[in-house]
């Protein structure tokens, strides 16, 4: 398995119902050789929290082989989300049970492109 590091994050003006934008930086080490790769978007009539959302899915999308991922956000929303156990196992009952999650659109595809690596979900100050 590959070691990818991956620093991402997303914006959005006045926190909903204005353009936002999402980045994300992928690192890697093959063979010796460091690659690093820069994708990035935007949207309309979005919030900050699923341009956070997206850039992760986006960067993940981009990885085709299963990895090894130290994924960086300042998004605790995320990190918090997909890295602690009791929450995304909350998130599950509450679908089962038909209770309406914020952004789950995007927590069901982050969780889908997630399966296929091994990540770890590390939070940074913004």
């Amino acid at each position: 398995m590959a070691n990818i590091t991956i620093y991402t994050d997303g914006s959005a003006h006045n926190n909903g119902n204005r353009s936002g934008g999402w980045a994300a930086v992928i690192m890697s080490t093959v063979n010796g050789v460091k690659y690093r790769r820069i994708i990035a978007g935007w949207e309309t009539d979005t919030t900050n929290n699923r341009m956070e959302m997206i850039a992760a899915i986006q960067a993940l999308k981009a990885i085709k082989q299963p990895s090894l991922i130290t994924l960086y956000s300042d998004a605790e929303y995320m990190t918090e989300g997909m890295g602690n156990p009791k929450r995304m196992w909350k998130r599950a009952t509450m679908r089962l049970q038909g209770t309406e999650i914020k952004n789950n659109d995007l927590w069901i595809d982050l969780e889908f492109h997630a399966m296929k690596h091994v990540i770890t979900w590390i939070h940074i100050p913004g």
